[in-house]
Order: C-alpha cells, then sequence, then structure tokens
C-alpha cells in the first residue's frame, strides 16, 4: 500500500502542468512510498506528452466530471493517504514534514495555510486555515475553511463517505468535507503553507462562478437545516471577518 497517493486531473493542462508536476515531485522525494497519477480526459494539446516525458504515470477518463477522473485515479492505486491538486497549482514541501509524522495518524484530514499565486505564480497574499471553531460557520455559509490544494485525506475517510459525489459538477469537494463535518471527522491544521493556489481567469469555477453558486446552495440545502435570517446574517458576519483575520499579507 501507498503512503501518499496525489491524483491530477488533467484535460488541456499544458499551460502550468509542468510547474505542478515538479512541485509534486518534490515533495514525493521527501515521502517513501508515494505516487503521482495524471488522469487525462484525452487532452488535444501537449498535456500527456508533458506528463509522461516528466516520468508521471498517465490513466485515462473520458471528459465530462473532473471528480470522475479524481475518484478513478484515487480508486487505481491503495493508499494510506489521498489527495489531489488542480494542474494549475502547486504543493509544498512542508505537507512532506507531516505526512513523514507519526502523530497524524489520528486524524482524518489534514490542512493547513495556503497562498495564492496569478497566472505568472507570483505569491499576493497568504492565508491560514481557520480553527476548528470556525469551520461549522464557514460550510454554514457556504465557504471553504480551508483550501482543497494541499489538503490530505485518510483512505478510511474517503472510503466511508464513498469518494466525491458525481452528482456536482463544480463544487463536489465542498459537498464531500461539508459532509466530513458534518461526521465530526479528525482535523489537523498547520500553520505552515502546504500548496499555492493559482488564481486566474480560465479556471473552472470562475468561468462558471453562478453554477459552481448554484450547486453550494443545493448542497448546503441537502445537508443542512434552514437557518433564520439573523442567524445567516450573524455567520456570515463571522466569516468575513475570519477571513481578514486569517490573512498573513
Amino acid at each position: 500500500m501507498l503512503n501518499l497517493l496525489v491524483v491530477t486531473p488533467t484535460l488541456n493542462s499544458e499551460k502550468y502542468l509542468l510547474e505542478t508536476l515538479t512541485s509534486v515531485q518534490n515533495v514525493l522525494s521527501l515521502i517513501p512510498n508515494s505516487r503521482h497519477v495524471i488522469v487525462d480526459s484525452f487532452s488535444s494539446d501537449n498535456t500527456v506528452t508533458i506528463a509522461k516525458e516528466f516520468g508521471a504515470l498517465v490513466i485515462y477518463e473520458k471528459a465530462g466530471s473532473m471528480y470522475k477522473a479524481i475518484n478513478t485515479g484515487i480508486t487505481a492505486y491503495p493508499s494510506k493517504w489521498i489527495t489531489y491538486i488542480n494542474s494549475d497549482d502547486k504543493l509544498n514541501c512542508n505537507l512532506a514534514t507531516l505526512i513523514n509524522s507519526d502523530f497524524i495518524n489520528t486524524y482524518d484530514i489534514i490542512s493547513g495555510a495556503f497562498a495564492l499565486i496569478d497566472s505568472r505564480s507570483r505569491c499576493f497574499h497568504q492565508r491560514l486555515a481557520f480553527p476548528i471553531l470556525f469551520h461549522r460557520i464557514s460550510y454554514f455559509v457556504g465557504g471553504m475553511p480551508f483550501p482543497q490544494s494541499g489538503t490530505v485525506i485518510s483512505r478510511d475517510l474517503y472510503n466511508r463517505l464513498n469518494g466525491f459525489s458525481l452528482k456536482y459538477k463544480y463544487a463536489s469537494d465542498f459537498d464531500f468535507f461539508l459532509r466530513a463535518n458534518l461526521q465530526n471527522s479528525k482535523v489537523f491544521l498547520s500553520v505552515k503553507i502546504l500548496s499555492s493556489f493559482r488564481l486566474h481567469e480560465e479556471q473552472l469555477s470562475h468561468v462558471n462562478n453562478s453554477a459552481h453558486l448554484n450547486e453550494i446552495r443545493a448542497i448546503l440545502k441537502y445537508n443542512t437545516s434552514k437557518p433564520s435570517l439573523f442567524a445567516l446574517l450573524l455567520f456570515r458576519c463571522v466569516y468575513l471577518i475570519c477571513v481578514k483575520l486569517f490573512v498573513r499579507f
């Protein structure tokens, strides 16, 4: 069984893929018995060529659902820990230190601080993960208390939640971590940066922002009771304060 499995879904992802591959390789070189799997949806650009020249393992899943591709990659190899990273984001070597630590074995989710980078890989701000106390408030108003990028989950948690739901095209990660929170999964939060999340106008969630928000509303409606207007406004205010409070620069 692998110690850590990293999955990257790709579809015409040549622009930033080499940076992603390099960052993942730097992390996995520090973690014994680990693997990076590219799940490609039959790209028409140089994505697969770049991945293979880099030495990455490439498997295929038809286009149409990023989360189906992620599930395909996750089920390809048994592993103790799992993470997926988009083809334009980067992992940080601080993650390797955590994975190699024995104390994390009692946790279901490992996450931490992250950097926001632009299309030229310039960091323009860093944010700490919200303390556990604020996690339910964050989910309640449709916000993630930590980034998907750089967040690692146990294989046991993935199996208990039956993987990422294929009901949602844009927000299945929010659905997964909300369900994990509702089951009181144990979360470890590091103050160190574990990943870099790239913001650019070509992102799927950016291009389809309204559809992404509609899915989050549907997920909340299905999984939680409807709050009063006062509670919703209060939680939203607390969430926005948290966003400002945990920004480093």
